[in-house]
């Protein structure tokens, strides 16, 4: 958020109504972009102890195209991701735990 000069009166700075709306704004999408990766997470922990989609997309809160939709993404990058895992475990030993 940035201030103008007409911002600030007598040494205190005044929000502007389209300053404070802006600043909810932001407030609230980063609200939103942090459920939604939770929802992702319970699906794949659910996912990863085997419930079916439907049992997950019930206890999730969502349908069970979505939970499809999470699993199969998450599927295709699993392998991806283990690797990066190992090297990074690899990497770690080499340099006693410091990389």
């Amino acid at each position: 958020m940035t201030w103008s000069q007409s911002d600030v009166k007598d040494g205190e700075a005044h929000l502007t109504v389209a300053a404070a709306a802006a600043g909810v704004g932001k407030y609230r999408a980063a609200k939103q972009r942090c459920a939604r990766a939770v929802m992702r997470a319970r699906i794949i922990l659910l996912a990863d102890a085997r419930l079916d989609n439907l049992s997950i997309a019930q206890q999730v809160g969502v349908d069970d195209h979505c939970v499809s939709k999470w699993r199969s993404r998450w599927a295709s990058q699993s392998e991806r991701l283990a690797s990066a895992e190992a090297q990074s475990s690899d990497q770690e030993l080499m340099t006693g735990g410091s990389g």
